[in-house]
Formats: structure tokens, C-alpha cells, sequence
């Protein structure tokens, strides 16, 4: 029968999860399935549950009944106003503004959604619906050349931050 001492497996996977508490230093971030600190503490949630259930019921079973990939919000819509923005105003806002070298060299107004979507003299930089095309993930992601890669001459942006934009493009590119 399953009990509090047979319930190693979740304890286990919790501290691989996040090790030292940060949300990004654990062993499945390290094999590339935990990047963002959201996802961490989604986990954090669903293990508290689990072992609840688990501790209350005497049900292991759930354990092997729950993908923990399926049970991260993938679908939850990013909004560009929370999510979005706050980067853009922190990573690229000091170049891309009337004035700044990025506003200069592209025409790439970054103060607001409608300058985001409007693009530079070149085009646009937003692909609604398609982040793989879209120039904007290209460019933050480093699939384009490194003389024009974003943030120019700056730290690339953390892996949470690049699936963000993507899932944003991805799901529309809405002002929300």
C-alpha cells in the first residue's frame, strides 16, 4: 500500500524542479523543461496537490495519471500590456525610441503596441499567428545574422523571455 514513505518519487522530482529556490537551477531545467519561473511555480501548485491527495487519500495512482508537460498552462494567453511590454521596456526601450541608435538605424518605435506593430522603414517586424516568420523572433532568438541580432550589444534575451514573445506572436500578436 502507498504511503508517506513511498512517496519519494514527487519529493524528488520537486527538488530537481528547483534545487536552490530560484526557479532555474534545478536538473529538469538543466535538461531544458523548466525555463520560467511562471512554469516552476505551476509545478510548485500541481506537486502541492498531488502530494496532498496523496498524503490524505493513500492514492499513488494519480502520480502516473498526470503528464506534467500537459498540466503547465502552455494556453494561457500572454498578454502584451503584462508580459510583453515590461521586456520591451527593460531590454530594448533604451534604442528603440525617437533619438535612440535602434530608432535611428531602423525606425523601430518600441514606446507602444501601434510603433511595435507598425515596423521599421524596412517592414514590419510582427508577424501576427506566426512566430517562425515572424522578424521580431528572429531577431531576439539569433536565427538572423549576429550584426543585427537583439538586444543589439547587449546580454540575448533568457529562453523564458524568447518563448514568451514566441507564444505571443503565435497566438496573434494582440494588444491585451
Amino acid at each position: 500500500m502507498w504511503g508517506r514513505r513511498n512517496f519519494f518519487p514527487l519529493i524528488s522530482i520537486k527538488s530537481k524542479i528547483d534545487q536552490n529556490g530560484d526557479g532555474r537551477s534545478g536538473a529538469l531545467n538543466n535538461l531544458g523543461i523548466l525555463h520560467c519561473k511562471k512554469e516552476v511555480m505551476m509545478i510548485r501548485k500541481i506537486y502541492t496537490l498531488i502530494r496532498s491527495l496523496v498524503v490524505t487519500s493513500g492514492f499513488a495512482g494519480l502520480v502516473l495519471l498526470l503528464p506534467v508537460s500537459s498540466l503547465v498552462s502552455a494556453n494561457d494567453a500572454i498578454s502584451f500590456k503584462n508580459d510583453v511590454f515590461p521586456v520591451i521596456q527593460i531590454k530594448c526601450l533604451a534604442c528603440h525610441k525617437p533619438g535612440g541608435a535602434g530608432y535611428e538605424k531602423s525606425g523601430l518605435d518600441l514606446r507602444s503596441y501601434v510603433g511595435l506593430m507598425k515596423g521599421t522603414k524596412f517592414g514590419s517586424i510582427v508577424t501576427p499567428g506566426d512566430a517562425f516568420l515572424s522578424n521580431l523572433n528572429v531577431l531576439i532568438e539569433g536565427r538572423a545574422s549576429k550584426s543585427i541580432r537583439m538586444p543589439f550589444k547587449s546580454k540575448k534575451l533568457n529562453p523564458c523571455d524568447q518563448k514568451m514573445f514566441r507564444r505571443w506572436v503565435d497566438q496573434g500578436a494582440k494588444d491585451n
